[in-house]
């Protein structure tokens, strides 16, 4: 299944493989590159919106 938030389009399902093993060879030595390493991840990989641990946990009842 190919996802999308709003007007972008994450990586499609059929180039993600590809994708993730072209990331895992990027240089991380550098700001910049840690940069755009992280701008690749961000395009295959959708993110949940908000960090987890922010949310209130529920009682278990």
């Amino acid at each position: 299944m190919n996802l999308a938030k709003g007007n972008f389009r994450f990586a499609p399902l059929m180039y993600l493989q590809p994708a993730l093993e072209n990331i895992s060879r990027m240089p991380q030595s550098t700001f910049d590159e840690i940069i755009e390493k992280y701008v690749e991840m961000n395009i295959a990989h959708p993110f949940r919106d908000g960090n987890v641990t922010q949310r209130p946990l529920q009682k278990a009842a």
